[in-house]
């Protein structure tokens, strides 16, 4: 199956600098924990925000995929931590595609229902 999301520097290669993992392990199961391998991704992008008060400084990597654990196939993660900031519950089945705003303001995700799904990306700079 997929390898999860893997952050590269051009400079380089290497190795990846980050690994994200897909779920966080400590929302499984023991079974799922068992049998539980990366999802193939599909597509990502980089939402250039400066992050919320827990999120500041870093941008947020958008991700789908298709999730056959969780049915969530679509995710924000922190992309110095790697961890889950945000779902998108409204996606089905499979992720397809994803795009952002230029100023990060905004997500759109398309799934395989043909649904294209628009959402508010609300994270603001701490000053």
């Amino acid at each position: 199956m997929g390898e999860g999301i893997r952050l590269w520097d051009m400079r380089k290669l290497g190795k990846p600098v980050r690994q994200i993992i897909w779920d966080n392990s400590n929302m499984m199961s023991e079974e799922e924990k068992q049998y539980y391998t990366n999802p193939t991704i599909n597509c990502v992008k980089f939402c250039p925000t400066a992050g919320t008060n827990d999120y500041a400084g870093a941008d947020l990597i958008l991700a789908g995929c298709r999730d056959e654990i969780r049915g969530l196939p679509a995710k924000a993660f922190n992309s110095r931590t790697g961890e889950i900031v945000h779902e998108f519950r409204c996606v089905q089945k499979s992720c397809l595609s994803v795009d952002v705003s230029r100023d990060g303001s905004m997500a759109t995700l398309g799934d395989t229902m043909g649904i294209v799904h628009m959402e508010n990306m609300n994270y603001v700079r701490k000053e």
